[in-house]
């Protein structure tokens, strides 16, 4: 149900100046139509709900203000409805029930943030908006986010992720549930006008005890004033087996050979897509895809994907 929150005016008072049966007559214990005198309905709230006491013994629940004709239910918070003359007093009051209300729907809202914030998910999430986590997000069914997606810690996706907009910015995430590839950095269309090697792209291992597997994949606009040059487009983690770095290069196919970007072999220009590389990398540690053209006047445009496989 919609919460309607009260409403509150200063110094709200005035007098009765007509029940049902029109201006001039009494307010009968059974009228839910409160007549005031003409330009008072202005001193009360012009919508919401508000409380009144009419006389000094019955609450009445104002639901709606019509210029100078209040909507009332009778006999609010244990007291008895009566019959009140012309000219009888009627104020408004914070009452315990407003103030009951109130503190119950703030404790609801509570509620519903900390079970936001608590990081733990276990129906599906579908926003067409952006999707921000601040924190860690636990992702027990599946999360489909139409817009940008924002993880300042640590995304944990046990079913399956889905994003049609971009991931703006991953620390770590990790995939676990239907092991299929789940993208967790995207690097698009990276320029490159320098010859010194240029992180295309580094993300953070889950430092979670568990070796994780990654599959990359990049391709390359290569355009340079001297082609036929030495590319190195190369990956770099930490082998789970040998804690030792590990750089590998990536390799393509041309129309004649496989080719690998390892710094030594000719490239001349043109667009080039790697094979997929597979590693394992240790916990906690970075998987960084790097690029170096060693031409003067580099203009290429580099685009890299990892995902998380295990």
């Amino acid at each position: 149900m919609t919460y309607t929150p009260y409403q509150f005016a200063n110094n709200a008072q005035s007098t009765v100046a007509g029940g049902a049966g029109g201006l001039g007559t009494p307010l009968s214990s059974g009228d839910t139509t409160l007549h005031l005198p003409t330009g008072h309905g202005a001193r009360f709230p012009s919508s919401g709900y508000f409380m009144l006491q009419m006389g000094t013994t019955e609450i009445v629940k104002v639901t709606l203000r019509s210029t100078d004709d209040l909507t009332i239910i009778r006999a609010q918070e244990g007291t008895s409805a009566s019959s009140w003359p012309v000219g009888t007093t009627v104020q408004q009051i914070v009452s315990a029930q407003s103030l009951n209300d109130g503190m119950s729907e703030l404790a609801a809202l509570d509620s519903a943030k900390a079970s936001l914030s608590g990081a733990a998910f276990t129906g599906n999430i579908s926003t067409t908006g952006t999707l921000g986590v601040t924190g860690a997000a636990t992702l027990s069914g599946t999360a489909h986010v139409v817009g940008a997606a924002t993880l300042d810690s640590t995304l944990t996706v046990t079913g399956a992720a889905t994003l049609t907009g971009g991931v703006a910015a991953v620390k770590t995430a990790t995939a676990t549930g239907l092991g299929l590839p789940v993208l967790v950095g995207v690097a698009e269309n990276v320029s490159v006008t320098t010859t010194a090697l240029t992180t295309i792209l580094t993300l953070n291992s889950p430092n979670d005890g568990n070796n994780h597997t990654y599959m990359a994949l990049a391709w390359i606009d290569l355009n340079n004033g001297t082609p036929g040059q030495n590319i190195q487009l190369q990956i770099v983690y930490t082998d789970p087996r040998t804690g030792a770095s590990n750089t590998t290069p990536f390799s393509t196919a041309t129309s004649t050979a496989s080719q690998s970007f390892n710094a030594s072999a000719s490239i001349g220009n043109g667009r080039y897509a790697t094979y997929p590389y597979v590693c394992t990398a240790k916990p906690g540690t970075a998987v960084t895809i790097q690029y170096r053209d060693p031409a003067n006047t580099p203009a290429d445009h580099v685009t890299a994907l990892l995902f998380q496989l295990t």
